[in-house]
């Protein structure tokens, strides 16, 4: 078996806006056997705080009304931040693109793992809830990486 991940991107531009989206599986995936998801480019935002919640994510296998996923898409302080100080005053404009300051989904999370078989989309949907709280319109782009195992 070979482990891949396939990444997929939405982008938030209103606040409280909810997002349809597919991920198409390849067709020789045998198995998707974890999810995970990080925030970046989130503008607008002043407060540096403890970690909060961007958004709602939520999956339906293709053909398996049994088989649903649904997380809370989490947003911190950018990894980079907390390593180097003066981050990104010091940084070139390719890291400081990659690593946004002062947001970047960074807080490390696990990929949660699940185990579907025999799927070819995955139907999702996106829901903002941080725009929401602030009372504005922030746009940011929510990732979603897909972890598979192929033949």
């Amino acid at each position: 078996m070979i482990t891949g991940i396939l990444v997929s991107q939405v982008i938030v531009s209103k606040q409280g806006q909810q997002l349809f989206f597919e991920v198409t599986i390849p067709a020789d995936t045998t198995s998707i056997i974890g999810i995970e998801t990080s925030v970046t480019a989130l503008q607008g935002v002043s407060d540096t705080g403890a970690n909060r919640m961007a958004g709602n994510l939520k999956l339906q296998a293709e053909n398996a009304a049994n088989l649903c996923y649904s997380t809370e898409v989490i947003i911190g302080n950018s990894p980079m931040e907390n390593t180097v100080p003066g981050f990104p005053a010091l940084a070139n404009p390719v890291l400081t693109t990659l690593w946004t300051s002062p947001w970047s989904g960074g807080s490390y999370r696990e990929p949660e793992t699940l185990l579907v078989k025999d799927c070819c989309i995955l139907y999702g949907s996106y829901t903002d809830e941080i725009g929401v709280s602030m009372g504005m319109d922030i746009t940011y782009t929510v990732n979603l990486y897909t972890w598979i195992e192929r033949t």
